[in-house]
């Protein structure tokens, strides 16, 4: 897999968007709402998560740069005042291989 180690994004889990779309609705707000979690967090951390949760190595070839649109501060800046994540990147990456592993068993 090609990977960009120093790029960066803002990871939020699934269910937390859900949470926070369903928030929204249940209110009514209008306009544009940034779900994050206002952390910058870089491709090599992910890795090193995975690979940890894992207990394997990823099989990646580094690369410079993926796509022309990614940027090193590419993170939410304006936290939607309705909502918060509760999950951090470690649980869900945990979860999510535990819920692979169930399936795969």
């Amino acid at each position: 897999m090609n990977f960009v180690p120093d790029a960066t994004h803002d990871f939020v889990d699934v269910e937390d968007v859900i949470t926070g779309l369903l928030t929204l609705s249940k209110i009514k707000a209008t306009g544009i709402h940034e779900f994050g979690n206002g952390i910058a967090i870089e491709n090599e951390e992910v890795l090193r998560l995975v690979e940890e949760v894992t207990g394997r190595k990823a099989n990646i070839r580094k690369t410079e740069k993926l796509r022309d649109y990614d940027s090193p501060d590419w993170y939410c800046k304006s936290m939607c005042a309705y909502w918060q994540p509760t999950k951090s990147l470690r649980q869900s990456i945990t979860e999510m291989v535990a819920q692979y592993r169930n399936e795969h068993a």
